[in-house]
């Protein structure tokens, strides 16, 4: 866990721009928007057993997944 939160505040300049595109003009609206980009633009996929990937978020985006580690196998 702490190498992980080393890594987000490492790449949190990756982010930027798109909190500004998904920003609402409400926190309601701002996190349906969030909502919405991740349910539409990402797919969500279990890392190999025995591995746990880290992404940046231009990763994610680009490869258009990622994984949810809190699942249990």
């Amino acid at each position: 866990v702490p190498m992980m939160m080393r890594y987000v505040r490492r790449q949190q300049w990756q982010g930027k721009k798109l909190a500004q595109a998904l920003r609402g003009s409400t926190r309601e609206q701002t996190v349906r928007n969030i909502y919405n980009f991740i349910f539409k633009h990402i797919q969500y996929e279990l890392d190999p057993t025995g591995s746990e990937q880290v992404r940046s978020l231009r990763r994610l985006v680009a490869d258009r997944k990622g994984d949810c580690g809190s699942q249990d196998r």
